[in-house]
């Protein structure tokens, strides 16, 4: 397998998630991340900000360099994710006890963990070290998503799952109950293993699998994943009254978003421990209803929530500012993931991506996917490799397809005019011919033909027409829809990975733990960086001035030993766990009883 430098672009990016109401709130990462690029910084006057090792940062999370500066920017990124990866080391290594590991959850989150916390605790330390990190602040996913709805009464949530798996053909329901007393053929092996193909000689088990999508194969993979987990929760989970039942959803499209003002007020009845009163939360969700676009999940003094006009949801042909154009000026690389992704600071994004807000499982599609391991120096191609089918989106005259990530990424890669001003290794600027860039450096393109699109409207001729079609490759070296757990498969593949995408309430459960520029190298939205970063890696087309090859070998190093570390089917169900346990909390009359204690 050659070293390709492979993009990896998240379209749609999830498989799996639990669903407990049609509208969930835009997760946000909080200040204490502890690895966040920010640690450490001041605010200057004009929004710009200077973190600890001496990265400027403006507020759409973006480094600025222009001919004169000290340093590549590039390298000054990967040598500061090296400190913020033997940071997370460090901190991991720290916890020695249960108590350090509930102080982490407080501290992270504001107050005390999930009731059975310690059994989760004692689950991560059974498992060989490495042991799945027992910091909750490096899974957030677990919790925040679910933050909201504890000022939801637990009656109504309960009653919400059960029209859910009563109304919607795309969910089904994992019903705890005690032991022997499940659905035939949920029961494990004497070795603790479940597997789809062996369940019709199973026993009874520990759940009732209902709903529309009951036994359908991404309900078989989460069977798969969480049935040998259930005998070591707690015995109390399975016999409380009603039974506790857990809603999956198994669309790979987003639920819904919900205004940001009604999210805030969610959250902090939430951390007070009140709840919405049921006239007020029926008036707050109803006037949702009627009011529509990305800004109303914006806070407030924020760009998107300052415009003028609105963009209603989908509607995405018109508003692109210069800003997500090539023009001249500075050039810029991702500094802080989230900011450069936060659609509010940067209303350009809208028209690039889609945005939604889900409460989020593991995903399962195409994770246990392998690809041979071949040493570094033995890739003799040295190109940005992408191949995939064009989906992610339905074409038609009413969607603007042409602002597609993969469509755009297929022209990107295969626009053979002009020129472009490339930032080399040595911090100088010097123009090329951009055929030239993409011959050397480019083997990106869409294949397969027209897909996903309406033939009646003339939209697959269209297709046809404008899109030049490459060759299909090995399943190994391809991507189809770009769900998160295949990111896993790109990551193990001794490569180094781009990285496009928007959608930061990803599924990947660990996201907290990658980090941009130490596991994969992050690139904008309208991959205007590509070819800069390409240059540090590879050196001047000419080859006069060196790149640097070593720091793409370490990068794609870092990335293989996260996979074989960090992405164990240990690590999934050490996640799956604790959002269990938070779950668990939520679907609780007492939620005060229902956290943790010790």
């Amino acid at each position: 397998m050659p070293r390709y430098l492979r993009i990896y672009i998240a379209v749609a990016a999830f498989a799996l998630l639990a669903a407990v109401h049609y509208h969930l709130p835009r997760f946000r990462r909080g200040a204490e991340y502890f690895a966040s690029p920010s640690a450490g910084v001041f605010d200057g006057e004009d929004g710009q900000r200077t973190d600890s090792a001496g990265v400027v940062v403006d507020e759409k999370g973006l480094m600025s360099y222009s001919p004169g500066h000290a340093g590549h920017p590039v390298e000054m990124l990967v040598e500061r994710a090296k400190k913020l990866a033997e940071d997370m080391e460090r901190r991991i290594a720290s916890v020695k006890s249960v108590k350090d590991s509930a102080k982490d959850y407080l501290i992270s989150f504001g107050m005390r963990p999930p009731r059975g916390f310690d059994a989760w605790y004692a689950y991560t330390q059974s498992v060989p070290a490495p042991h799945p990190p027992p910091l909750p602040s490096l899974i957030p996913l677990v919790h925040r998503p679910m933050l909201p709805f504890l000022s939801h009464p637990a009656a109504l949530l309960r009653t919400r799952v059960e029209e859910l798996r009563g109304n919607d053909a795309s969910i089904f329901t994992l019903t705890f109950v005690p032991d022997g007393q499940g659905d035939r053929g949920t029961a494990c092996a004497a070795n603790g293993e479940w597997h789809t193909k062996d369940w019709h000689v199973r026993d009874k088990g520990m759940v009732l699998v209902r709903g529309a999508a009951a036994w359908s194969w991404r309900c078989n993979n989460t069977l798969s994943l969480l049935l040998p987990l259930l005998p070591l929760m707690p015995e109390e989970m399975f016999s409380q009254i009603p039974p506790l039942e857990l809603a999956f959803s198994i669309d790979d499209g987003p639920r819904g978003m919900v205004h940001n003002t009604f999210r805030e007020r969610s959250e902090v009845l939430a951390r007070s421990g009140r709840l919405w009163s049921e006239a007020q939360l029926h008036q707050a969700e109803q006037a949702m209803r009627w009011t529509y676009g990305w800004s109303w999940s914006c806070p407030e003094n924020t760009p998107l929530k300052g415009r003028g006009s609105d963009l209603v949801l989908n509607d995405l042909n018109d508003i692109v500012s210069a800003e997500s154009q090539h023009v001249a000026g500075d050039k810029t690389f991702i500094a802080d993931f989230d900011k450069s992704i936060d659609y509010c600071m940067n209303p350009d994004l809208m028209s690039l991506t889609k945005w939604n807000s889900d409460l989020v499982g593991v995903p399962l599609d195409g994770v246990h996917e392998t690809v041979e391991f071949i040493p570094w120096e033995k890739k003799e191609i040295n190109k940005a490799f992408w191949r995939g089918t064009a989906t992610g989106l339905f074409h038609d005259k009413l969607n603007a397809w042409r602002q597609s990530q993969r469509e755009r990424l297929h022209w990107f890669g295969n626009n053979m005019t002009g020129t472009v001003p490339l930032l080399l290794p040595d911090g100088s600027i010097k123009h090329w011919d951009r055929a030239d860039l993409v011959d050397k450096w480019s083997d990106v393109g869409l294949s397969g033909g027209p897909t996903q699109c309406n033939v009646e409207d003339g939209t697959c001729d269209a297709m046809a027409e404008e899109i030049d079609f490459k060759d299909r490759v090995s399943k190994e070296d391809g991507i189809n829809n770009g769900w998160s757990s295949r990111f896993r498969r790109l990551l193990q593949g001794n490569n180094v990975v781009f990285k496009s995408t928007l959608y930061v309430n990803s599924p990947i459960f660990q996201q907290d733990m990658l980090i941009p520029w130490y596991h994969y190298v992050p690139t904008k939205l309208d991959y205007s960086d590509i070819f800069d970063i390409l240059a540090f890696f590879q050196g001047s087309p000419d080859g006069s001035i060196p790149g640097r090859d070593d720091l793409a070998k370490e990068i794609a190093a870092h990335a293989h030993e996260f996979v074989q570390e960090r992405w164990r089917e240990e690590d999934m169900r050490s996640f799956m766990y604790l959002l269990i346990l938070e779950y668990w909390r939520l679907m609780s009359d007492d939620r005060k009883a229902a956290s943790y204690q010790g």
